[in-house]
């Protein structure tokens, strides 16, 4: 495989994260159409099985923490640690839409198309 330049690997990232935000989007539509129509349980396919439950999601709020625990209580909870982050946006949002995937290991890409055409087709009806 011969080694890529910067603008390369920038705009192969570029262009898998396009799909990704794409195929996060149907993920999220089906999402909300099983929970709608199904409600919560095991849920079959031929391939796959959905599980819909609801439970309680508990987290602090950094604001009234600061407020009514001492910092230095604070200061022995937190955990800090090095980290590092690439991001990737589009430069040209137009072409985000004329992108041709790279072609996976083990993945029909002809089907995710067609999945993608069909999303994009109903998201243009609806917004019609």
């Amino acid at each position: 495989m011969p080694r890529k330049n910067k603008t390369e690997l920038v705009d192969e990232l570029g262009e898998i994260k396009a799909w990704i935000a794409d195929f996060t989007e149907i993920e999220e539509t089906l999402k909300t159409q099983i929970k709608k129509r199904f409600g919560d349980g095991r849920h079959e396919g031929l391939l796959f099985r959905a599980t819909v439950f609801t439970c309680d999601d508990t987290r602090y709020i950094a604001e009234l923490l600061k407020k009514y625990v001492p910092e230095k209580i604070l200061k022995k909870c937190k955990r800090t640690k090095p980290k590092t982050v690439v991001r990737c946006v589009a430069r040209v949002r137009s072409m985000a839409s004329n992108i041709v995937p790279l072609k996976p290991a083990k993945v029909d890409i002809d089907r995710l198309k067609k999945i993608r055409a069909k999303f994009n087709e109903a998201k243009t009806r609806r917004a019609a």
